[in-house]
């Protein structure tokens, strides 16, 4: 009876093989981890910065900064739940940023010594929205 030899894969080309399996799995998991470290560290936030309202003759001016890292592409300024018709540049605002924006129109009468509740609605690049609140008083 003829034994064959049965013959395997020669040593050199299994460590071979075995290195690039292991450079394949170690570039797909940092590519992985990257995607994954880019999404926590986006950052959607904005600040009322200051927000003044007179009465004699109406005047309301508020400035917003972009305190994230995310370019804002929309800011709606809200008074008493009510959308007031302003305008706040520049747009689009870049992270750092400051926007400011002043009206006499506003979409509730205003009383000296009354506080106002003011929110700011965001729309970032990537279409998220944040809103914001604060509060003035009338002088």
């Amino acid at each position: 009876m003829v034994q064959k030899r049965v013959r395997g894969v020669s040593p050199i080309v299994a460590t071979f093989i075995l290195i690039a399996i292991t450079v394949v799995g170690g570039i797909f998991l940092y590519k992985f981890f990257m995607l994954y470290a880019s999404t926590l560290s986006t950052l959607h936030t904005v600040e009322i910065t200051s927000a003044t309202l007179t009465t004699s003759p109406t005047i309301f001016t508020i400035n917003v900064q972009n305190t994230g890292n995310v370019q804002v592409t929309a800011l709606t300024v809200y008074m008493n739940g009510l959308p007031v018709n302003m305008s706040l540049s520049p747009m689009p605002l870049s992270p750092g940023g400051s926007a400011s924006g002043v009206t006499s129109k506003l979409p509730v009468n205003i009383s000296s010594g009354h506080t106002y509740y003011i929110d700011v609605r965001a729309v970032f690049a990537d279409n998220s929205s944040e809103v914001v609140s604060s509060t003035v008083s009338a002088s």
